[in-house]
């Protein structure tokens, strides 16, 4: 495998030897092409007759087709076979050239001629090849782009209509509750002690606990933007969330003071709350911890907690929180990484670059 690689390695760099970059200044190689020719032409002088150096003349002929094309490699092959014919006849003056001298200067002018049609097809149809492939590349990228703005777009508009359904639950049915439990209040106070007051004041309580569960829903649907300031107060309160749950957690920030946006900074609170619900749900998590770290470099979020871990091949069907967790660290630019093992616990890993340092990487 390593001697394929090498040999197709080598193929390469030849290759782009041969082919001339646009941009590189003609007379130059115009000039490297003539200086093999003389040098050849006097190697080809002092050798003789009888010693051919006829494949040395092949240098320049193929240096002309890659660089220059068809017609180049044509002339630079019919001044080849000049020079040849012109040191043949300078060696055998005053005598005249064997017949066999010349067939054999016109023979390796056509040998010659092959070889440039060959290569001239070939780099051409190379030339075809990569700007194919430059093409697709660009068509892929471009696709690729408008795939994650269609992405953003999408995840822009549903956390529109999240903060507008929270709202819509806090400002409406929030109210409407409101106003149900103060009649259903009323009601118990007119009352007569017994069965029905009862019942009335259960009913209370069961209309101030759908207030409770409203608002709380209507909060976390309200979270589409948290400014970088209020995000260790929104681990915090997710901590003792879990902790209500009977799962001790805890927070702990540490580093320099947060440069991420409001939407970033939602992000990662929505990326904390899955895999907190995923501890407390699926991993028998005796303890969650949350760590918000921030340097000149990153803001990294680490969720970890001690339960059963991952299995090392999941069911079918499992693993959507996850997924949704990496969608989101993609969709703002920021590395996402599992480290688990069965029985082990699991760790999470979400790390935002610092914007200024990915503006300015020097």
């Amino acid at each position: 495998m390593t001697r394929k690689s090498n040999w197709a390695n080598a193929g390469q760099r030849l290759t782009r030897a041969l082919v001339r970059n646009p941009a590189d200044a003609e007379w130059p190689r115009w000039g490297l092409i003539a200086a093999l020719v003389t040098l050849i032409g006097f190697i080809d002088y002092w050798s003789g007759i009888e010693v051919s150096v006829a494949i040395l003349y092949l240098g320049p002929v193929l240096l002309a087709t890659g660089w220059f094309g068809f017609a180049p490699g044509i002339v630079v092959s019919l001044l080849t076979t000049s020079v040849r014919v012109s040191t043949d006849l300078l060696i055998s003056y005053p005598h005249a050239l064997p017949l066999h001298s010349f067939w054999n200067a016109f023979a390796a002018l056509g040998i010659s001629l092959f070889i440039v049609s060959i290569l001239s097809a070939l780099l051409t149809l190379q030339r075809h090849l990569e700007g194919e492939v430059q093409e697709r590349t660009t068509q892929l990228r471009d696709s690729i782009a408008a795939r994650q703005r269609l992405e953003r777009e999408i995840l822009d508009v549903s956390e529109r209509e999240r903060g507008a359904f929270g709202r819509e639950l806090h400002d409406e049915l929030g109210q409407h509750l409101v106003a149900t439990a103060l009649a259903a209040q009323v009601l118990t106070q007119t009352l007569e002690p017994g069965a029905r007051a009862a019942q009335a004041r259960a009913i209370v309580r069961w209309i101030e606990e759908g207030i409770a569960k409203t608002r709380k829903l209507a909060r976390g649907l309200l979270l589409a933007r948290i400014e970088p300031d209020r995000l260790p107060q929104e681990l915090e309160e997710l901590a003792v969330n879990a902790s209500k749950a009977g799962v001790p957690s805890r927070v702990l920030v540490k580093g320099r003071p947060i440069a991420a946006s409001a939407g970033d900074c939602a992000q990662l609170f929505r990326i904390a709350q899955e895999a907190v619900g995923n501890a407390l749900r699926h991993a028998n998590a005796r303890a969650i911890d949350l760590m918000l770290v921030s340097d000149e470099s990153a803001l990294c979020l680490i969720v970890e907690d001690n339960g059963c871990g991952l299995p090392v091949v999941p069911p079918a069907g499992a693993g959507v929180g996850l997924k949704i967790m990496e969608h989101r660290a993609k969709f703002i630019g920021a590395s996402f990484s599992i480290i688990s093992a069965p029985g082990e616990g699991t760790k999470i890993i979400c790390c935002l670059p610092n914007q200024m340092t990915a503006a300015d990487p020097g």
